[in-house]
């Protein structure tokens, strides 16, 4: 699995396509994931964090907002 950010949203991906499109609005433009979060970092300079499912193949939240 991997992220990638565009249009300003986060797509969580594999080698076989786009699992889930997430963050819509928030201007994304960095997302990488660290353990069984995925962390975003905006243009207005907040950081958002998604964690990961039971499935580990979609993530909800986000669980918490950096400003």
């Amino acid at each position: 699995m991997f992220v990638r950010v565009k249009n300003g949203q986060v797509e969580l991906r594999d080698r076989n396509g786009c699992y889930q499109t997430f963050a819509s609005g928030k201007n994304i433009n960095y997302a990488v994931i660290q353990g069984n979060e995925v962390v975003c970092n905006s243009d207005d300079g907040r950081t958002y964090i998604y964690e990961f499912n039971s499935s580990g193949k979609s993530v909800y939240g986000p669980t918490h907002v950096v400003s």
